[in-house]
C-alpha cells in the first residue's frame, strides 16, 4: 500500500522531490550520467527512472522519514551494477524497455531496502 497520498506539496516540494531524486541518481552513477551513450541518458532511461520515482519516494520516507538527498542517494545507491547498457535490454524497444528497466530498478531497490528505523517519531516530511 501507498503511503505517498499522504502527503500534499507545494509546486516549491514538489521540484526538491524531483531535483533531490536526479542529484542522487547522478551522483550514483555518475559515469552513466556524463556518457551520453548510456541507457540512462536515453528516453528509456529516464522513463524508467520516472516510473520508478514513487517506489523510491516511498521507500525512503519509509526508512528515513524524510526524501532529502544524502537519504535518496542510500537508497538509489542500489541502481550500481544494474544493466544499464542497451544490449542488456536486447529486443525490447520504447515503452516496453522502459517498463523492463524500470521493473529491475524497482526490484533492486525493494531487495536493498533495509527495514524502517522505528525509533524516528514522524515529523512534516523533510525536502
Amino acid at each position: 500500500m501507498s503511503h505517498t497520498s499522504e502527503y500534499k506539496f507545494t509546486l516549491e516540494e514538489q521540484y526538491g522531490i524531483i531535483k533531490n531524486y536526479f542529484n542522487a541518481v547522478r551522483d550514483v552513477l555518475p559515469e552513466l550520467w556524463f556518457n551520453d551513450k548510456s541507457i540512462l541518458t536515453k528516453t528509456t532511461g529516464f522513463n524508467a527512472l520516472m516510473l520508478v520515482l514513487p517506489v523510491v519516494f516511498e521507500q525512503t520516507v519509509q526508512k528515513y522519514q524524510s526524501f532529502e538527498f544524502d537519504y535518496v542517494k542510500k537508497v538509489v545507491v542500489s541502481l550500481q551494477g544494474l544493466p544499464w547498457t542497451g544490449k542488456d535490454l536486447k529486443g525490447q524497444q520504447g515503452r516496453v524497455a522502459s517498463k523492463r528497466l524500470a521493473e529491475i530498478i524497482r526490484t533492486a531497490i525493494i531487495a536493498n531496502i533495509d527495514s524502517p528505523d522505528p525509533s524516528k517519531e514522524k515529523k512534516r516530511l523533510a525536502i
